[in-house]
């Protein structure tokens, strides 16, 4: 569809199967990476996986508007800074790539906004502080240890952090008893 509302459209696939048949003038390559990025007016997931869609936040790092079909975390991680589909709807997906490219600059404005996305919620910085957060939060419910009685000395008794008596025991909800 693409290739026939705009022949002169250039088409790069990676994550195929190596013998799988492409279409005449599809080029196959095995990995993007940042350039290939950089060279792409668009960059379209087409099946995004059932986990943490990494294509469209590298696509999204690099600056450049991103389509992709509404599985999985897609609508999350784009937060509007994309074009989203409907799964499984091939004319969709080429209806929303011929938007990006016969308005490149709706495409500029986009990845530009999806570069301050990914700045702002997917840096390995940012990670770290919310998984942070998130521990400091679990141990701010976990239940009050009353093993740890103060001894008649007035000094506090306790096996270490790594002994793993019988004694020893972890919140419920660390997964352990």
């Amino acid at each position: 569809m693409l290739r026939t509302a705009e022949p002169r459209v250039r088409l790069a696939v990676t994550g195929t199967a190596p013998d799988a048949p492409l279409p005449e003038g599809v080029a196959r390559v095995a990995a993007c990476g940042p350039d290939d990025y950089a060279a792409a007016d668009a960059v379209v997931v087409c099946a995004p996986g059932d986990g943490f869609p990494v294509p469209l936040a590298e696509a999204m790092f690099c600056g450049r508007a991103a389509v992709a079909p509404d599985t999985a975390a897609v609508r999350e991680v784009l937060g509007g800074t994309g074009l989203v589909v409907p799964p499984r709807d091939p004319h969709a997906l080429a209806e929303a790539c011929l938007t990006l490219l016969r308005d490149p600059g709706h495409g500029r404005r986009l990845g530009a906004a999806a570069r301050a996305r990914a700045l702002e919620l997917f840096t390995v910085e940012q990670n770290i502080a919310s998984f942070g957060a998130i521990y400091l939060e679990l141990l701010s419910r976990a239940p009050v240890r009353h093993d740890l009685a103060p001894s008649p000395a007035g000094s506090v008794r306790s096996r270490g952090p790594l002994d793993a008596s019988p004694r020893s025991t972890s919140p419920s909800w660390a997964g352990r008893r």
